[in-house]
C-alpha cells in the first residue's frame, strides 16, 4: 500500500495499487473507494465499533 499525504504531511488516504482500491480513514470512519473491472466504482462506507 502506498500513503497519500497533504501537503502538511498528514496522512489522507492509502492506495493498494493491485487491487485498485483506496482507503479514507476520518474519525474512526472508513471510505473505500474500489474500482471494478468493467471501469466502474464502488463505493463503501464503514462506521466505527460503538
Amino acid at each position: 500500500m502506498q500513503d497519500i499525504k497533504n501537503s502538511d504531511g498528514r496522512l489522507v488516504a492509502k492506495l493498494d495499487e493491485q487491487l485498485d482500491i483506496i482507503i479514507i480513514r476520518h474519525k474512526g470512519y472508513q471510505t473505500k473507494i474500489i474500482r471494478k473491472p468493467n471501469g466502474s466504482y464502488e463505493i463503501v462506507n464503514t462506521k466505527p465499533a460503538t
